[in-house]
């Protein structure tokens, strides 16, 4: 400590004049006092006083710096006592409480012999701690691992979170307490994430069940053969472009198809025919994959997870010429498989046949 508690500096005089006079009030203290020390004369390092550090010093601080004060800081009072570049600040109402200070430029003045400029630490304290190394970026993770858990928490945006194949975007609900990013859930058992660095993920594909939603079908035309007037509607279900990509279109039986270039934006619809001319342009056109009259499933499967389905039979009411749309306050894939929840098109599309692709 650069003075006692009373030889404070003379800047301190009035606020140490009311300190004193509270502590004589409250009754003696029985912390110890500091030692005084003549600093007109420069001393050795270790010894009780301070002495000039940046004679013979390579400095590494700024006098007066953030850097300075934190390592001062980090100090017990001998270690404090002993380093030319702190001071030990006793217990006063100014300053609330005991602890050591870096010295500043007035100070160095005052105990003179020192550079006010610079300051050069460590010298007698703790030496200073190598940097902590930087995580390891974990390309891919255990499904469902706290290390997978870790990596989505630690995304703060959304669209951050939706971008990462490895996460999704957790809204506020009562039964989770507060949006978050949270590790996706279903899938294979490893999941890869943007650390890897080589796909572009810029657009990731569905994440799970209900991401995708069957609105409509169309398995039985009559202004065109069925294998030209073929098709059904799908509904993006989330506040994410989807990128279906790579995912299967498939059924119990034989047909199996994947997808190849097909962007969904949030909140849209996409349609997918069996030709380019369905009486409208769709948005994809796959092959491979047919509706039958009868009964008949549309499966949609992504990286092993199941997205979207819908089971069809002939009790399900349709009409030769007329889709089945669902009923727009039932968009949802637990909706989707109770023929209840679909209605007969009365809508004309391409002169002939009824119903309303996208």
């Amino acid at each position: 400590m650069l003075k006692t508690c009373v030889e404070q500096r003379s800047r301190q005089l009035v606020a140490l004049t009311v300190a004193v006079f509270c502590v004589g009030c409250a009754g003696a203290t029985d912390e110890p006092a500091a030692p005084t020390v003549d600093r007109s004369q420069p001393v050795a390092v270790g010894s009780s006083g301070k002495a000039d550090s940046l004679n013979d010093r390579e400095c590494s601080y700024e006098r007066d710096g953030e850097d300075n004060q934190a390592y001062c800081l980090t100090l017990a009072r001998d270690a404090c006592d002993a380093d030319p570049e702190c001071y030990f600040q006793h217990s006063i109402p100014l300053y609330g409480g005991s602890f050591c200070s870096a010295m500043d430029a007035s100070d160095c003045e005052e105990a003179g012999g020192c550079d006010p400029a610079v300051a050069c630490l460590p010298t007698t304290g703790v030496p200073t701690p190598e940097p902590a190394p930087e995580p390891e970026l974990v390309c891919e993770f255990e499904r469902g691992s706290d290390a997978h858990d870790e990596y989505c928490g630690a995304y703060a945006e959304q669209a951050e979170c939706e971008a990462d194949p490895g996460c999704y975007f957790q809204h506020s609900t009562p039964l989770y307490g507060g949006s978050f990013c949270a590790a996706v859930d279903e899938g294979r058992l490893t999941v890869q994430n943007v650390a890897c660095g080589e796909v572009d993920f810029s657009t990731p594909p569905p994440q799970r069940y209900g991401d995708i939603v069957i609105t409509e079908i169309m398995r039985n035309p009559e202004a065109r053969r069925d294998s030209a007037g073929e098709w059904f509607e799908v509904f993006n279900n989330s506040q994410v472009a989807w990128n279906l990509s790579g995912c299967v279109l498939h059924d119990d039986g034989t047909n199996h198809h994947v997808i190849g270039d097909l962007e969904i934006a949030p909140e849209s619809i996409a349609t997918l025919a069996i030709s380019s001319d369905p009486g409208f342009e769709p948005d994809y056109v796959y092959s491979n994959f047919t509706l039958a009259n009868g009964e008949d499933e549309i499966y949609i499967t992504c990286d092993g997870v199941r997205i979207a389905d819908v089971a069809y039979d002939t009790s399900w009411g349709f009409v030769p010429g007329r889709s089945l749309q669902l009923h727009q306050d039932l968009w949802s894939e637990d909706e989707n498989d109770d023929p209840s929840a679909w209605c007969v098109s009365s809508m004309t599309y391409d002169g002939g046949d009824y119903g309303r692709p996208g």
